[in-house]
């Protein structure tokens, strides 16, 4: 493994727009990011999440089963190209951040300039693909809708890569009042529809971009602000192409295994059962994934603290960090799986109930992706990159196979099994791989630093 302090050798460590000054000049180690600035965090994403149960609740009953599914997999479509074409650039960057190879400003300016290049090409990816693969797999959604759902990819990779770069810079309020703002859009914007002209779903997806133009708005004000003038002038700093592609590249099977494992049951439910039940299955996802996000939101709180402290305390922090939000995830998740029959029947229902168990089971998978995220940015961190690809592709290769097992013999709760089973081998694959990583720099640094999480709260 190569040093913690460069990409290689720490003799030819690359250094990227001032990041050598950054280095030098750093200023003493803050406290870590505490709890308790993840709940407050939280507060602000459980009620953006409460405005987007509602948008999805006004898109269920609008469109139905039928037109769920053709808004729901053409929007996966756009999800999954903007994966591919990520490259995982922004945590690529990230890495380099944290290691002390680039400053924020090269990361900034890095991110934009592969945001307008990588995000038109997306736009037509999707268009394309959308055309030429089986209409089944789109819900024979026409060519508008697809258009529309293209439009998506753009959008989304400025917002994501928006919340990378301020996440690391400890923007949490601002990120929480932006994904706030994006769903009060969303919401506004469906509601409207819904009560005028009655809603479709190319309007569905023109409401999603819509709501990532909320998010990244505010998040490139807070950048500029912070960073200073030019960190958002698109631009490729001298030296961090190359390194940021190849570790972006390296990391990429393990973004592609993970976000296949997420996306690739709702395409393989599209291709062996009918429209209205992949739209029902799409609910079940979309439901679930409220809670997933619910866990990421704690995790992201632990990003300025990954990055800024030196390795050894990073670590200690990561591995207390996780056993508390591995409880709090398991407390969640059996609250929303009791509460599941009651939230669908009363409030989408009764066509929707048989998204109900599907729901309950993935609500558990909350506690794989709470625990995971913090571990693998460490792992990203620690330059193991093929440990993570390993892992991720392993998941992803068992939902495949199990889904192909379970789907024709119980439907949508067997994809639901599959995929539950899949991020569990996945999940506690990448804790195991980091708690090991962890140990081994403790030994070698010669310290164990423990972070008093609990004192903070």
């Amino acid at each position: 493994m190569a040093p913690e302090g460069g990409l290689g050798d720490p003799g030819t460590a690359v250094r990227v727009d001032g990041a050598e000054d950054r280095c030098e000049q750093r200023t003493p180690l803050q406290p870590p990011v505490s709890l308790r600035s993840g709940f407050r965090l939280l507060v602000l994403r459980i009620s953006a999440y409460g405005l987007l149960f509602l948008v999805q609740l006004l898109v269920a009953r609008a469109l139905g089963p039928v037109g769920r599914a053709r808004y729901a997999l053409t929007l996966n479509l756009a999800n999954i190209v903007w994966v591919v074409l990520a490259l995982s650039l922004d945590v690529s960057t990230g890495a380099m951040v944290a290691r002390g190879e680039a400053s924020f400003r090269a990361m900034s300016r890095f991110l934009s300039a592969a945001t307008v290049l990588l995000g038109a090409i997306g736009w037509l990816a999707t268009c394309v693909l959308g055309l030429v693969l089986p209409a089944r797999l789109v819900a024979h959604s026409p060519t508008g809708t697809l258009v529309l759902a293209g439009l998506i990819v753009p959008l989304q990779m400025a917002a994501m890569m928006c919340i990378a770069v301020a996440l690391r810079l400890g923007a949490l309020g601002a990120f929480g009042w932006a994904a706030l703002a994006s769903a009060l859009v969303q919401l506004v914007f469906v509601l409207g529809l819904v009560a005028v002209h009655g809603l479709t779903p190319g309007a569905a997806l023109v409401g999603v971009s819509l709501g990532w133009c909320a998010l990244a708005a505010p998040l490139l004000i807070v950048i500029r602000r912070r960073v200073g003038p030019g960190a958002l002038v698109p631009g490729v700093p001298a030296g961090m192409l190359r390194a940021a592609v190849r570790g972006g590249l390296a990391l990429q099977p393990a973004t592609l295994g993970l976000y296949l494992n997420l996306r690739i049951d709702l395409v393989l439910v599209s291709a062996f059962l009918s429209a209205a039940q992949a739209g029902i299955y799409s609910l079940s996802t979309t439901l679930a994934s409220t809670v997933f996000l619910a866990g990421a939101t704690l995790a992201q709180s632990a990003l300025k603290t990954q990055t800024d402290a030196p390795l050894p305390q990073a670590n200690r922090y990561t591995t207390d960090f996780i056993k508390k939000m591995a409880v709090y995830a398991a407390l969640a998740a059996g609250v929303v799986t009791l509460a599941a029959w009651p939230i669908v029947r009363y409030l989408f229902g009764r066509q929707w109930l048989e998204s109900v168990v599907p729901f309950a089971i993935l609500a558990f998978a909350a506690i794989v992706f709470t625990v995971e995220s913090p571990a693998r940015v460490m792992l990203a961190r620690m330059q193991r990159p093929g440990q993570i690809g390993l892992a991720a592709c392993a998941g992803a290769l068992a939902n495949i196979a199990l889904n192909l097992a379970l789907i024709p013999l119980a439907g949508i709760i067997g994809a639901a099994i599959a995929s539950l089973v899949s991020y569990a081998l996945y999940g506690g694959t990448i804790v195991l791989l980091f708690r090991r990583a962890s140990s081994a720099s403790l030994a070698a640094a010669g310290v164990e630093l423990t972070v008093p999480i609990r004192s903070q709260m």
